[in-house]
């Protein structure tokens, strides 16, 4: 056996709560955390009115509590700061800003300065439309304050409040033992509901027109479903269960018909059985982790007192079309195996007052309903293409078009849009013609600022439509990332941002339409602030960022073309060391997942919470590389291994990349791919693999906690994209998994996994480590108890595994050996 392979394994049960090692590199290492203190992104992007004024935030590693606002007339400058307040913060008025948080809020006057402080804050918003603000404060009086700040109205005893922060207000209050709802909006208040019992729940529904207001009386423990019409102030009430059962009711409008629909969810109380007892034809087996629940479905009209129930034995769930006639039933559950995360359903049109049901639509993946209720469209999972059903002729039409998503309605103009990976797709439901949209051919598009509406999330049917009061945006992004917007309003179409090669972070455009913000970054450069004005064409800086990362503006980066065994085209990126020296040869670290060219042009903000810190190796004198992986038929393992070999093909000439120094690394999928990888490469000097599966047959027949499912939806139709059950193919699984090929590991390999991890249970860690110890490989396992998939919840032990994978990269790769951690299993040093 190779002297290599001679090393006694040992494994390395971390349980690190405060301090660690002693005598080593502090895990707090001070010039690392003054960085991280320097370091920061901007996020949260507003704008004023007319685009005179924007504020963004400062978003640090740890904390985002700085908000900056700034005058276009005078850039670079901020014009206010405000610091801890990460509560609501708006624009107030034409020239005006509110911030809040820390129990504080803080009003400014933009033009002169002046200043308003309020202290013992609860809560804070601006109404929009009517440039009005209010607080909440801590001793349960809210005030409402016009544009200038001056106070308008009170009112004491206030709990709670909703609002659409543009002209609705309405607040609950208490006192002496009743609870009230009253209209805020107006300049008098006005009381629209009083109670006596005891409020669990109030919200606002979609349009703002109605209050929904879940109580209990708090003798009978009986829970009642309370509306309050906000247009006529009506009120109406029934019962909807005991107190001891009663989880939630959730309301929609349905749109345009005066009508709710109303769905009662309730738990069952079962008998303690023991064993529990799981059944082979249980097509909810969440139920067996979360509860069992039923559902109540009601219809309720304006004009009647009470709502109606929707029931039928045949079918377990209901949701609306919006139509006072039909409603959509199925029966989802019924023998589902987990092929899918969710069932694929079969979806019948339900008649009320028939209480007849058609089946109108097979194998469902996901429902967008028109907001007239004339017609609905289905993606059809197993044809992957969507269907146009019309709801009172029954008629159906397949749009042949593949790789449509998110659907959005234009009913005026009877038109659908369609967002897609190859352009924005528009259906003209007249002609039943579907075509790209001029200009977006080639482009991955997103649409937002749409109407939406989820009528059931859990089967993903929901409403989408082009609003009436805002534009429609689709942002464009090309194949090498270079990104644009559009707008779409009344028919018309706006160039609002022309293709700019860096990452647009967020994007924001005045209400009148003459000027557009944009957040930008790019791999060499922190985040800025840029000002668009579409009738002069110009683009100027409103803010430069953080200029202190004098390391952002020399990173230097490759984009590396290379083809796998299929001919697909991929790319990988390629970062060089700090301070390169063109004479030198550097040790490299590729790091892999799956897409990873799409990032090209975003910024190297050091917020990991999986150890590995771009900019930081680079800094350390690495080479990164970041590799394309697709998955082809062979299977995700066969296929990573491919990918990363083409790639690593492409840089075999590089003159400054040490061959003989080089490692792979990878998390959850990427730790699979880099377990499978070990076990058939010898193309490396070491291994790193973090909350990866080691047995993926194993995986395939488990059950997820973190989702309470199966796995097996995972592997056939989830991520692992192997589109093929076990049964249908043993072969291709067998192939791809690494546990299998571990007596072939060939070099060494640090892994690592949280024990609270129910995403990729840390047993994965365990057999693969249980594996390699067995013929005697390499290996040094980490196990973290209070981490989970990843360890963004346990910052001190993220910082400890960010300096101990360091610590392995430079052992292997830059022989620094006096690292006592490793040299404990590593004892022959000179080996290695």
């Amino acid at each position: 056996m190779d002297t290599k392979l001679k090393v006694i394994s040992a494994v390395f049960f971390l349980f690190l709560m405060v301090s660690v090692r002693a005598g080593e590199k502090s895990v707090s290492d001070s010039a690392d955390q003054q960085k991280n203190q320097a370091q920061y992104i901007l996020g949260n992007l507003l704008v004023s009115e007319d685009g005179r004024w924007s504020a963004v935030r400062k978003i640090y590693v740890s904390s985002k509590d700085t908000m900056l606002v700034f005058d276009r007339q005078k850039p670079d400058l901020p014009v206010a700061t405000f610091v801890k307040m990460n509560g609501n913060t708006a624009f107030s008025g034409k020239n005006a800003f509110l911030a809040s948080g820390s129990g504080r809020a803080e009003w400014i006057n933009l033009l002169n300065k002046e200043k308003k402080p309020f202290e013992n804050v609860k809560e804070t918003a601006v109404l929009s439309s009517q440039k009005r603000f209010f607080i909440l404060y801590k001793n349960n009086i809210l005030s409402v304050y016009n544009e200038n700040a001056t106070m308008q109205k009170s009112m004491d005893n206030a709990v709670s409040i909703h609002t659409d922060y543009e002209n609705i207000l309405y607040v609950i209050s208490k006192k002496d033992g009743q609870t009230y709802v009253t209209d805020f909006s107006g300049n008098n208040p006005i009381e629209v509901y009083k109670t006596g019992r005891l409020i669990k729940r109030s919200h606002l529904t979609e349009s703002g027109g109605y209050i929904a207001v879940t109580e209990t009386d708090e003798k009978s423990m009986e829970v009642f479903y309370t509306i309050v019409d906000l247009k006529n102030k009506s009120v109406r009430s029934f019962k909807v269960g005991e107190a001891n059962t009663f989880i939630r009711a959730e309301i929609s409008e349905i749109s345009g018909e005066r009508a709710l629909w109303i769905d009662i969810q309730s738990k069952v109380i079962p008998p303690v059985v023991t064993p529990d007892i799981w059944y082979g034809s249980d097509g909810d087996l969440q139920a067996k982790i979360s509860g069992q629940q039923e559902k109540h479905y009601f219809i309720w009209r304006d004009e009647d007192l009470l709502p109606a129930p929707v029931q039928d034995k045949k079918f377990t769930v209901f949701a609306p079309v919006n139509s006072r006639e039909h409603v959509l039933a199925f029966n989802p559950r019924k023998n589902f195996r987990y092929d899918t995360r969710v069932p694929m359903i079969n979806v019948y049109l339900y008649h009320l007052k028939q209480n007849k049901a058609v089946e109108v639509l097979r194998s469902s993946r996901e429902i967008v309903v028109s907001s007239s209720g004339n017609d609905l469209l289905s993606y059809h999972s197993e044809y992957k293409k969507w269907i146009l059903y019309k709801i009172k002729s029954g008629q159906q039409f397949t749009i042949d078009q593949e790789g449509l998503e998110k659907p959005v309605y234009d009913e005026e103009r009877q038109q659908v849009f369609f967002e897609s990976k190859t352009g924005l797709y528009l259906f003209d439901m007249k002609k039943r013609i579907c075509s790209p949209v001029n200009g977006t051919q080639g482009s991955k598009t997103t649409v937002s600022n749409t109407d939406t509406v989820l009528l059931n999330s859990m089967y993903h049917i929901s409403t989408s439509t082009v609003s009436e009061n805002k534009p429609l945006l689709v942002r464009l992004q090309t194949s090498d990332n270079k990104t644009s917007y559009l707008s779409y309003h009344h028919g018309k179409w706006t160039t609002v941002l022309a293709p700019v090669i860096n990452n647009i972070r967020e994007f924001r455009a005045d209400q009148m339409g003459k000027t557009a913000y944009t957040l930008e970054e790019n791999y060499n450069m922190p985040p800025k602030l840029f000002l668009y004005n579409h009738i002069t064409g110009k683009k100027s800086v409103v803010f430069n960022g953080n200029t202190n990362d004098r390391t952002a503006f020399a990173i230097k980066q490759d984009i590396v073309g290379y083809k796998n065994r299929e001919g697909r085209e991929l790319k990988g990126l390629l970062y060089y060391p700090a301070e390169f020296d063109p004479s030198k040869k550097y040790p490299m670290i590729v790091s892999i997942y799956q897409m990873r060219s799409n990032r090209s042009n975003e910024y190297l903000f050091n917020n990991s919470s999986i150890g590995f810190d771009v900019g930081k190796y680079l800094e350390n004198g690495y080479f990164i590389f970041l590799p394309d992986i697709v998955f082809e038929k062979k299977g995700a393992g066969l296929s990573a291994l491919d990918c990363v070999n083409a790639a690593l093909d492409a840089l075999i000439n590089h003159p400054n990349i040490n061959q003989n120094k080089i490692g792979l690394t990878g998390h959850s999928m990427g730790g699979f791919e880099t377990n499978f990888i070990a076990t058939h490469s010898k193309r490396f000097a070491a291994f790193l693999t973090g909350s990866g599966h080691s047995d993926i047959i194993r995986a395939y027949f488990s059950f997820n906690y973190n989702n309470n499912l199966p796995l097996t939806w995972q592997f056939e139709n989830g991520q692992y994209a192997f589109n093929r059950s076990f049964a249908d193919d043993k072969e291709m699984y067998f192939k791809n998994n690494p546990v299998h090929y571990v007596d072939q590991v060939s070099a060494p390999i640090l892994l690592w996994t949280g024990l609270k991890d129910e995403n990729v249970k840390w047993d994965h860690t365990m057999e693969f480590y249980i594996g390699l110890k067995r013929y005697g490989k390499p290996v040094i396992a980490l196990f973290y108890p209070e981490g989970g998939h990843n360890l963004l919840h346990s910052p001190k032990n993220n910082v400890d595994l960010t300096v101990r994978t360091m610590e392995w990269w430079d052992y292997f790769l830059k022989d620094q050996k006096e690292v006592e951690w490793i040299r404990k299993e590593f004892d022959d040093a000179d080996t290695y």
